[in-house]
């Protein structure tokens, strides 16, 4: 069975491969719509070249749009994430002194959770600064 039939007849409605595909694995089509099994990856030195480049290039493009988008986040968020930063480590400073005492804590960290959780809310709620 093909790519193709597959994806139209997903074999009993189970996908065994990723969840954008239907095919296992090393069914799923490579880059220029063979299966994994018969890609091989590029065949000559330039094939190979180029495709490092392609690869270097698409990492650079996702790491320039999350660097925007950083920015873009630190001038709106960086406040109130900063503040939710300080409530962590302190939350992070109390659960580590909790753990070093002897006894069951689990309530008791709980709570801190349940505290800290309310806490980001509250700074969330506010919106950005």
């Amino acid at each position: 069975m093909n790519h193709e039939e597959r994806r139209e007849n997903k074999e009993g409605g189970r996908d065994r491969g990723s969840q954008d595909c239907c095919c296992p694995p090393e069914d799923k089509p490579g880059p220029d719509g063979r299966s994994r099994k018969e890609y091989a990856g590029p065949r000559t030195t330039e094939e190979y070249l180029v495709r490092e480049w392609q690869v270097s290039y698409e990492r650079a493009c996702d790491e320039l749009r999350v660097e925007i988008l950083k920015e873009k986040l630190r001038k709106k968020w960086g406040k109130s994430i900063e503040k939710i930063a300080e409530e962590v480590d302190s939350l992070m400073w109390k659960d580590w002194k909790l753990s070093q005492q002897k006894g069951d804590h689990h309530e008791e960290r709980k709570a801190l959770v349940k505290e800290l959780s309310k806490k980001i809310l509250e700074i969330y709620a506010k919106g950005p600064r």
